[in-house]
């Protein structure tokens, strides 16, 4: 069993219900909500302590939610849930030194677009939100927020670029490029991260749940014939989904396919070693194509074609050995 703060950062700052009994137990979920380590934001829905402490630091600064935590506020996946509340104030508003140290202040002259409840409490538009981000955070991070935005239909691609191309100098140009590169398809932020690191590789270009057959996989390149999957223990934890990952990657290698698997912990802590990886695996299935489309072999099956089993060098057509010779006739 892990502990619930744990899958509760691993699922991208809220999880659900029955996913966190799953993996953490029901006792330990009471325990760490007791202790105020998880909290519940709704029903059936848990996140950290800083996503309630938002709403009352707004109110407290007159200011309004923004960025990652109005991302948390709308449902919305993200990387690294933010250790300190993200409010932003106007231009000139004097925050008192206590204030500063429990909130990621911004400043606007104006205040941002945003809605607010019967509370009094501020919270960006889902698209003041999403901008907000893409150009202050990571790539990596941008992205999976952006990918999750999307995902709930808050946001829609086509409005998205629009109020990116339309909104301030500053930080445009690296929003527009996690604009672009936003897709709804990926399922998670592990793969929304994954696939960031994989826009980092020359020569791959990796698309989101592809369909192989009668498996759907995380990321492939299908002209290198390449997988690569986001290994999560939260569909994959058990005797069962583990048989059935075992069947399904060596299938996938069976009919010619290079299957490359990542754990959490490498996508999120350590990119440099998964653009390594990918590197060389690329640079591998690039020689393999090549060879695969020259003269001699241009005949081969490519990936998702099961390879024909080859006849042994020796073994005589049926006609070659049913036709001897006749012996020559003397005159």
């Amino acid at each position: 069993m892990e502990a619930p703060e744990v899958v509760v950062r691993e699922a991208g700052g809220i999880v659900d219900a029955a996913t966190l009994r799953r993996r953490s137990g029901a006792r330990a979920v009471r325990r760490a909500l007791d202790a105020r380590e998880i909290v519940l934001l709704r029903r059936g829905r848990y996140g950290l302590p800083g996503t309630a402490d938002a709403a009352r630091l707004a109110v407290e600064l007159n200011g309004t939610i923004t960025h990652l935590s109005a991302a948390l506020a709308w449902g919305w996946q993200v990387k690294d849930p933010p250790a300190r509340p993200h409010i932003t104030v106007p231009r000139g508003r004097q925050v008192a030194p206590r204030h500063r140290r429990q909130v990621e202040l911004h400043w606007q002259d104006r205040p941002p677009p945003a809605v607010v409840d019967s509370r009094g409490i501020r919270l960006a538009t889902p698209l003041e939100t999403l901008v907000g981000c893409l150009k202050t955070e990571p790539f990596p991070a941008a992205l999976a927020v952006a990918d999750s935005a999307l995902r709930s239909g808050r946001v829609r691609r086509e409005e998205l670029l629009d109020a990116t191309a339309r909104s301030s100098r500053t930080g445009r140009a690296r929003a527009l490029r996690v604009a672009h590169a936003a897709d709804r398809r990926a399922a998670n932020p592990f793969e929304s991260c994954l696939r960031a690191v994989c826009g980092e590789i020359r020569g791959l270009a990796a698309r989101p749940q592809v369909q192989i057959g009668p498996y759907r996989v995380d990321l492939a390149d299908p002209d290198l014939g390449l997988v690569i999957e986001a290994d999560s223990r939260t569909w994959h934890a058990g005797p069962a989904e583990h048989d059935a990952d075992v069947r399904r990657y060596t299938t996938l290698v069976r009919n010619r396919w290079i299957v490359v698997r990542f754990s959490h912990h490498y996508v999120m802590n350590d990119p440099g070693y998964v653009a390594e990886v990918l590197a060389d695996v690329v640079e591998q299935a690039a020689r393999t194509r090549a060879a695969r489309l020259s003269p001699r072999t241009r005949a081969s099956p490519s990936p998702g074609r099961p390879a024909r089993p080859r006849r042994s060098p020796d073994r005589r057509t049926p006609r070659a050995a049913a036709a001897p010779r006749r012996p020559a006739r003397s005159r």
